[in-house]
């Protein structure tokens, strides 16, 4: 599945220092705490669990980059860089499984002027 990156808030950290080290185990990137925005809470899986999830966003670049990323603990994630082309496109293919959340990255994205 296509993915963002996540994880859940287990530990005795902020959420925005929990955020960062998913950033840095799964993707291989070291983001500024100041670089990391929040966008907004919402809730999945109404009726089932009620998972509350919070969406963050940050600009990264290759100064940044510290290790190849994929997780940790028999994680197997891959990184996947789409082109800003095909994002829009992306979204709505429904030949790529991906989560609501994604999808709604792309649309507050894409509603944003950077």
């Amino acid at each position: 599945t296509f993915e963002l990156c996540a994880g859940i808030l287990d530990k005795e950290v902020s959420p925005l220092q929990t955020i960062k080290e998913e950033i840095d185990e799964e993707c291989g990137y070291d983001v500024p705490l100041e670089k990391i925005t929040k966008i907004t809470s919402f809730y999945t899986s109404v009726g089932f669990s009620g998972t509350n999830q919070t969406l963050y966003f940050a600009t990264i670049d290759e100064s940044m980059k510290k290790h190849p990323g994929g997780g940790v603990h028999g994680e197997a994630i891959e990184l996947y860089f789409l082109p800003l082309e095909q994002a829009k496109a992306f979204s709505l293919d429904e030949t790529y499984p991906k989560t609501p959340g994604l999808m709604f990255a792309f649309y507050w994205f894409f509603d944003q002027s950077f």
